[in-house]
């Protein structure tokens, strides 16, 4: 399958905002279908689902091309952690789940898009009508070779881009970065930050993407953190500091309670969402975000035209 080329990806941002999907692992636990590996000693691990229910994998990206999203992450993002607890095939997990988002999105196409005013027509430079499919890694270890496993995987499974999600430690970004950097594909990378700024270990984001300028990112921005309303106050402060670099914003649909039930809903989060324009090129979910969010931020969204220019 053709590959989308980064040029191609800047083509469209110059049309229109790209959304992204919602959670992965929030969609199949609702749907009961995480497992659990005893010989691994894993418990409910979605990733797993490439290996032994890769129709439940593929249904989840259908819900969210269906729902809006231009942009579908591989549902590999605990791979890492697969890895070192129990030594399952990394190549494999991350293999599959890339070819198995690409078969979806060549499937889907982009059809959704027909109805919509300010896409009526397909343009040549923005490549194969379908989603882009970024494979998503966990920035969870240090171990350099395990990267290269997962990038090696994602890549020959067919993934056009890498995402690199959820940072929240400094050293095992740059660890990450290192490894997966000079693979061939563009790289993007998000951090989680608190409500002051900062990703676990301590530094302001400011720092975190100061450091990790030196790798050539495609794209940087937030997701998860706590919440699309505590997001707002840091996105335009991003989009200043980024200059000429594309900005991705997924946040998640708050804090869960004790219930594991999270408090903002599909609209309520949508509109937070919108109050962040236009200081963003990339807009999705993160934990606890399911089709309904997609699709709330897709028909309330204002298309705004994106801060980046090639």
């Amino acid at each position: 399958m053709e590959r989308i080329s980064s040029e191609q990806i800047l083509a469209r941002l110059e049309e229109r905002v790209i959304i992204m999907d919602g959670a992965m692992g929030t969609l199949l636990q609702k749907q009961g279908m995480c497992v659990h590996s005893p010989e691994l000693d894993i418990a409910e691990s979605p990733c797993l689902l490439n290996l032994t229910g890769i129709e439940s994998v593929a249904e989840a990206h259908r819900s969210y091309i269906r729902s809006g999203s231009e942009l579908i992450e591989t549902n590999t993002f605990n791979s890492a952690a697969v890895s070192h607890q129990g030594g399952a095939n990394v190549y494999g997990i991350n293999f599959i789940g890339a070819q198995t988002a690409c078969k979806v999105a060549a499937e889907e196409g982009l059809g959704f898009m027909l109805s919509d005013d300010n896409v009526s027509s397909w343009k040549e430079e923005w490549g194969p009508r379908r989603a882009i499919v970024a494979g998503s890694i966990a920035a969870t270890s240090r171990n350099s070779a395990e990267y290269e496993k997962l990038a090696a995987g994602l890549l020959d499974g067919g993934a056009d881009v890498l995402l690199l999600e959820s940072t929240y430690d400094l050293s095992n970004a740059e660890a990450a970065l290192g490894a997966i950097a000079g693979c061939g594909l563009p790289v993007m990378m998000s951090v989680s930050i608190d409500r002051h700024g900062s990703i676990l270990s301590g530094e302001n984001f400011r720092i975190v993407f100061a450091r990790l300028a030196r790798f050539g990112l495609f794209s940087i921005g937030f997701n998860c953190s706590v919440g699309a309303q505590a997001m707002i106050p840091f996105v335009s402060e991003l989009a200043e500091f980024a200059e000429d670099c594309p900005i991705s914003i997924c946040p998640s649909a708050g804090l869960p309670d004790a219930d594991g039930h999270y408090p903002e809903s599909p609209e309520f989060w949508a509109s937070c969402i919108k109050k962040m324009g236009p200081a963003f090129n990339f807009a999705g979910g993160c934990c606890g975000t399911t089709p309904e969010y997609i699709k709330a931020l897709k028909y309330s969204f204002i298309q705004y035209k994106c801060s980046y220019r090639p």
